[in-house]
C-alpha cells in the first residue's frame, strides 16, 4: 500500500534518523513569536548533537536527546521587529522577517475556516491597504490515531493581496481590529475543520469523563471501513454518471435557448432544497428556467451570477451562451454575464441542475451583482426533471447510512498536538454547530477542551474567546424547543464555568438559507470587542450586550432586569420583540413588551394571565429579536425554565 506523502512526512519525523538539524514547519521565515513571554525553540537532530539558537542577543545551548530531540527556551521579548535567528548543530538553518506580537490560535469548523475569498467584497478589500504585520500560518487538514510531531503548511504567509485570500476571514477581521487599536503584529494559527464536532479537538485523556462519546464511536466501527471502500468507488464513477445525465438529457440544445416556452414547466422556490416528490426521488437532470429583468444602472455593464450551492452540479446559461460549468455542491459559483447580454435589460436564465446523491437544490447566496450591489434570483423558478439516473445501470445509489469520520481526538492528535510548544496570547473559536444535536452535553464538553488545551499548552487559563451560534434557518411562527438554542445556552454556560473566557454573540448575524454567514467582519470586530476588554484592559470598551439577570412576575407581567454595559437598551426596528412567555402549562406565546430603564424591560401575553417563564430569542432563528443596548449589540439569547428539551435524548452520533 502507497502512504500518502502526508503520511510519509510525518512519519520520518517520529524515526531518529536526522542527517542534519531540522525545525517544526511552525518555526520558520515570517513567524510571529509571542512577546512577553519565553519562548521555546525546538527541533530534532542526530542524537547528542550540540545545538544553539540564537536570538535578539539571546543565545542557548543543548544537546539532542537519545532520540534525537532537542529544546531550548529564550527570555520573553517585547514587540517588534523584523528580526532573524541562527540555529546551529552539525548545519546552520537562519529564519529571518521574524516579528514578535501577539499569537492566537484559530479553532473550531467551516465558519472559522471560511476564507475571505469567499466573501462578496473580498476583491474591495485586497485593495485596501497591506497588513505585512498580519500574518497567518494555515495547518493543512489531517487526522491520525496516534500523536504527531509536525504539521505541514504552506507556512507563515502576510495579509497581502496575494495572501489575503487565504486567510480565515473572522481570524483576518479580528486580528485587524487588533493591529488598528494598539499597533502590534499579529500572529493567526489557524488549526480547524469544517464539520468538526469538538470531541476531534480533544486529547483521549480528557475524553475519559465522556464514555458515552467512545462507545458511540464503537458503534459505529465495523460498518466504517465497508462504507468508506463504497463511497471511494462511487466517487470515482461520478464523472461518468454526469456525462450519462448530459448525454441522455432531453433537454440538449433546446431548454437554454431564449426563444423556449418553459411556461408549463412546474414551479419551486428557490434557493431551497427542491422537496419536489418527482424532483427528490430523483439523482438525475433537472432544468431551472427564469427571465430577470435588471435594474437600469445596470444595462451594458459585466454582472456576476453566485450561488453559494448547486447540488451537485450546474451548467449555467444567460442569453442561451453557456457562462460556467461547476461539478462541486459546495463550491460557490461566480460566473461573469458578459454585457452584451445585459443591454436590453432582459436577461434569460437557463441551469442544468445535474444531481447525483442526496438532495438537490439551490442553497445559500443566490443572486447577480454589479459593484458590490446585488439583484436577488431568489423566487419563483420553472422546473423540468429531464434524465433518472437511476435508469442508468451502471449507477449506484450512495449509502448514506450511519457514517462519521470524525473519531474523538484525531485532530487534536495531528493539527494541536505538534503546535504545544508554541507561545501563545490566546484562542479564538467559532464552532458548536456539529454538536448542536447535542447540545446538553456541550454543557461540559465545551468547558471541559478549553480544559484541556489550557493544560496541554502549559501557559495559564490564556484567554479563550469564543462565537455562540448564529441565527440560521426559515423562523419559527410559534415558540417551539429547537437545538440550536440549547446549543447557545450551553455556551453562555460556559461563562460563568471557566475564568478568563469571552463571548462574541452572533444572533443577528446569520442567514436563512445558509450556515456560513457572510458578515465575518462583525463577527471578527466584536470578538475583537472581548479580546480589547479582557485581555487588553481597555475598561472603557463595551463589549458585550445585554445579559439575563432576574425577573420578577407580577399578575400579567415579568419585569426582566438585564447586566447592560452601556448606556441604556435599545428596541430596533420600533416595538419590542423577541420574548416569550409560558404559564404552569409550560406552553410558550410570544409577547409584547416595553423598555422601562437602563436595564429593565417589562413583557406580558394576553395569552398567558400568569406567567411563570419566559424566554428570549429561543429558536433555532429568532430573526425578530431586536433588543440591543446603546453600543449596538444585542442581547444574549436566555430562558428561565429548565424544561427538558430535544437534546436530553440519549446521546448519539449523526
Amino acid at each position: 500500500m502507497r502512504l500518502p506523502i502526508h503520511a510519509i512526512f510525518l512519519s520520518l519525523l517520529t524515526t531518529n534518523i536526522y542527517a542534519n538539524v531540522r525545525l517544526p514547519r511552525l518555526i520558520s521565515d515570517g513567524m510571529v513569536l509571542q512577546r512577553d513571554k519565553p519562548l521555546k525553540i525546538w527541533g530534532w537532530s542526530e542524537p547528542g548533537e550540540k545545538i544553539s539558537v540564537s536570538f535578539y542577543g539571546d543565545i542557548k545551548q543543548t544537546v539532542a536527546s537519545n532520540e534525537g530531540k532537542w529544546q531550548v527556551e529564550l527570555a520573553a521579548k517585547p514587540a517588534g521587529g523584523p528580526f532573524e535567528m541562527l540555529i546551529k548543530g552539525k548545519n546552520e538553518i537562519k529564519i529571518s522577517n521574524i516579528l514578535l506580537g501577539d499569537v492566537w490560535l484559530c479553532g473550531g469548523q467551516s465558519n472559522m475556516d471560511y476564507t475571505l475569498n469567499q466573501l462578496d467584497f473580498f476583491e474591495n478589500e485586497i485593495k485596501s491597504k497591506e497588513f505585512d504585520e498580519i500574518r497567518q500560518f494555515k495547518v493543512d487538514r489531517f487526522r491520525s490515531d496516534t500523536l504527531c510531531s509536525d504539521v505541514t503548511s504552506k507556512g507563515w504567509l502576510p495579509a497581502t493581496p496575494e495572501n489575503l485570500g487565504e486567510f480565515s476571514a473572522t481570524a483576518y477581521f479580528f486580528a485587524k481590529e487588533i493591529y488598528y487599536k494598539h499597533k502590534i503584529p499579529i500572529g493567526l494559527i489557524g488549526s480547524n475543520w469544517g464539520g468538526s464536532p469538538a470531541e476531534v479537538w480533544m486529547d483521549e485523556q480528557s475524553l475519559i469523563a465522556f464514555p458515552e462519546i467512545k462507545s458511540a464511536y464503537q458503534e459505529l466501527e465495523s460498518s466504517i471501513k465497508e462504507r468508506e471502500k463504497s463511497i471511494q468507488s462511487r466517487e470515482a464513477k461520478i464523472p461518468q454518471y454526469i456525462q450519462k445525465a448530459k448525454d441522455m438529457d432531453e433537454g440538449n440544445g433546446k431548454y437554454q435557448s431564449v426563444k423556449f416556452n418553459f411556461s408549463k414547466w412546474s414551479t419551486v422556490m428557490l434557493p431551497e432544497k427542491i422537496k419536489e416528490k418527482d424532483v427528490i426521488t430523483v439523482d438525475g437532470t433537472v432544468w431551472l428556467r427564469k427571465t430577470v429583468d435588471i435594474p437600469s444602472e445596470w444595462q451594458g455593464k459585466d454582472l456576476v451570477f453566485e450561488a453559494t450551492s448547486i447540488d451537485d452540479a450546474d451548467d449555467t446559461w444567460v442569453n442561451g451562451e453557456l457562462i460556467g460549468s461547476t461539478n462541486q455542491h459546495d463550491k460557490i459559483r461566480h460566473y461573469t454575464i458578459p454585457s452584451k447580454f445585459t443591454k436590453l435589460g432582459k436577461l434569460f436564465i437557463a441551469i442544468r441542475l445535474i444531481d447525483y446523491g442526496g438532495d438537490c437544490g439551490v442553497t445559500g447566496n443566490f443572486r447577480l451583482g454589479y459593484n458590490n450591489t446585488f439583484f436577488e434570483l431568489a423566487g419563483k423558478w420553472h422546473y423540468n426533471v429531464t434524465y433518472n439516473l437511476n435508469t442508468f445501470s451502471e449507477y449506484t445509489q450512495p449509502d448514506w447510512g450511519r457514517f462519521n469520520n470524525w473519531r474523538p481526538s484525531k485532530c487534536y492528535n495531528a493539527m494541536i498536538n505538534p503546535l504545544l510548544n508554541y507561545s501563545i496570547k490566546g484562542a479564538i473559536w467559532y464552532q458548536g454547530e456539529a454538536n448542536a444535536s447535542r447540545a446538553y452535553q456541550y454543557r461540559t464538553l465545551f468547558p471541559a477542551l478549553i480544559k484541556n488545551w489550557r493544560e496541554k499548552f502549559n501557559q495559564g487559563d490564556f484567554p479563550f474567546l469564543y462565537v455562540q451560534l448564529a441565527n440560521f434557518l426559515k423562523p419559527d411562527t410559534m415558540p417551539k424547543d429547537d437545538p440550536w438554542p440549547e446549543l447557545r445556552e450551553a455556551q453562555t454556560f460556559a461563562l460563568k464555568a471557566l475564568p478568563n473566557i469571552g463571548m462574541a454573540l452572533a444572533i443577528d448575524l446569520g442567514e436563512i438559507n445558509d450556515i456560513h454567514p457572510k458578515n465575518k467582519a462583525d463577527v471578527g470586530k466584536r470578538l475583537a470587542l472581548q479580546a480589547s476588554k479582557l485581555v487588553y484592559n481597555d475598561k472603557k470598551i463595551v463589549a458585550n450586550g445585554p445579559y439575563f439577570q432576574s425577573v420578577k412576575f407580577e399578575g400579567e407581567r415579568a419585569i426582566i432586569t438585564f447586566k447592560n454595559e452601556a448606556s441604556k437598551l435599545v428596541a430596533r426596528n420600533g416595538e419590542l420583540k423577541g420574548f416569550a412567555l409560558a404559564g404552569e402549562d409550560k406552553k410558550y406565546y410570544y409577547a409584547k413588551g416595553k423598555i422601562i430603564d437602563a436595564n429593565t424591560v417589562e413583557i406580558y401575553c394576553e395569552k398567558v394571565l400568569s406567567p411563570l417563564y419566559v424566554r428570549y430569542a429561543w429558536a433555532n432563528n429568532p430573526i425578530d429579536a431586536n433588543l440591543y443596548n446603546s453600543a449596538g449589540l444585542p442581547a444574549c439569547p436566555f430562558r428561565t425554565d429548565e424544561f427538558e428539551g430535544v437534546t436530553y435524548q440519549k446521546y448519539k452520533i449523526d
